[in-house]
């Protein structure tokens, strides 16, 4: 059994600019190509641990509502950029933008 732990309802970090955010209902969120962005990161560092599994599926969904942004190349691209990605991270991109994404179904 597993000790419980505090989780982080927030994550704070210290940044030279803010990132790209858009309006929903009031509120600043991050664009898409930024939080894919930001997901794919924490999937290649976290690669091989059960959390990368959970940012991967956060990815996939992503894509599936934002279609658009599934390219090697583009707004995802350059946001991994402008986060200093390592050339590891842009090459997991390039290979999850090109993997197909079916849409779930309930059929076993």
């Amino acid at each position: 059994m597993q000790k419980p732990k505090n989780r982080h309802l927030i994550d704070v970090r210290k940044i030279v600019e803010l990132p790209p955010v858009q309006r929903v209902e009031n509120v600043l969120v991050l664009s898409p190509a930024e939080l894919i962005a930001t997901k794919a990161i924490g999937y290649h560092s976290r690669k091989g641990q059960p959390k990368s599994y959970t940012d991967r599926r956060d990815i996939a969904v992503l894509l599936l509502k934002f279609p658009d942004l599934k390219s090697p190349t583009g707004p995802v691209l350059e946001r991994l950029h402008a986060n200093n990605a390592d050339a590891a991270t842009i090459l997991d991109w390039e290979a999850i933008a090109q993997e197909q994404i079916k849409l779930p179904t309930d059929d076993f």
